[in-house]
């Protein structure tokens, strides 16, 4: 792989746009494959996006409309980075 290439995908923002895929998707289910698949190949022998990736922190977790329905959200601790699973004071809406 030509390094050149390389460098310029990682100045362009690939690998943050490349991990921006790494979600499920209902309408596009293979989009998260890809997206992983696309992971390992930039960082397959380049330190430099692997360094890139283990840099990068947690910001705030995604609303999922599934857990909302369910009555739940995540929160995050900002001290540690995880994720977990909480309930709303408020009861879930079915349909």
């Amino acid at each position: 792989r030509p390094a050149v290439a390389e460098e310029v995908a990682l100045e362009a923002g690939a690998g943050e746009l490349v991990l921006g895929q790494c979600q499920l998707d209902d309408l596009s289910p293979l989009a998260r494959e890809w997206g992983l698949w696309a992971v390992r190949n930039l960082c397959a022998g380049s330190m430099t996006a692997q360094e890139r990736i283990k840099q990068l922190e947690p910001v705030e977790p995604v609303e999922s409309p599934e857990l909302r329905a369910l009555g739940m959200r995540l929160e995050m601790d900002h001290k540690t980075g995880k994720l977990k699973v909480v309930r709303n004071n408020e009861m879930p809406q079915f349909s």
